[in-house]
């Protein structure tokens, strides 16, 4: 069974059972139910050396309650939706984040096995900054991550001072 989790990406697999509110850290949230997906991409990431921290949800309304729990502070800069989550799917959790104003800035990218030519367009329509399929060889996964992080450049609701 797939368990919610978060950690830092460079954290040698060390999971952190708590985060403190410090200075601005590119945190990423990350609905997919599948844990080999999650952990593959998370993976990637230590390999990169890329110093984010990283939500994983394995069912969209614990990501929900979470997203929602945050301060303004701690919003991701960056939310990845797999197409297929149970029981909705990531076009319904992509409309939902996209119709809230506090989340409607801050980019998402549906990432999944499969997607149709109309179901992309749908996605993009509804808000998906990109619509990415999964890749299988951890050189494409690679590519897919770096173009991801891309998106997320800083706090998508911290105020210029």
């Amino acid at each position: 069974m797939h368990t919610d989790k978060f950690f830092t990406a460079n954290d040698n697999g060390e999971e952190k059972n708590e985060h403190k509110n410090v200075t601005f850290i590119p945190r990423l949230v990350v609905a997919d139910d599948d844990c080999d997906d999650t952990d593959m991409l998370t993976e990637v990431l230590k390999e990169i050396n890329a110093d984010y921290l990283i939500w994983c949800f394995s069912e969209p309304n614990k990501a929900y309650k979470f997203l929602d729990a945050l301060s303004d502070e701690e919003v991701p800069c960056l939310i990845i939706i797999d197409f297929n989550i149970p029981p909705e799917n990531g076009l319904v959790m992509l409309k939902k984040l996209s119709g809230l104003s506090r989340f409607s800035s801050i980019p998402k990218i549906i990432y999944s096995g499969y997607l149709s030519p109309a179901q992309k367009e749908a996605c993009m329509k509804a808000g998906a900054k990109d619509c990415l399929q999964k890749s299988v060889t951890q050189m494409d996964i690679r590519k897919d991550i770096v173009k991801m992080l891309s998106y997320c450049t800083s706090n998508p609701l911290k105020k210029a001072s």
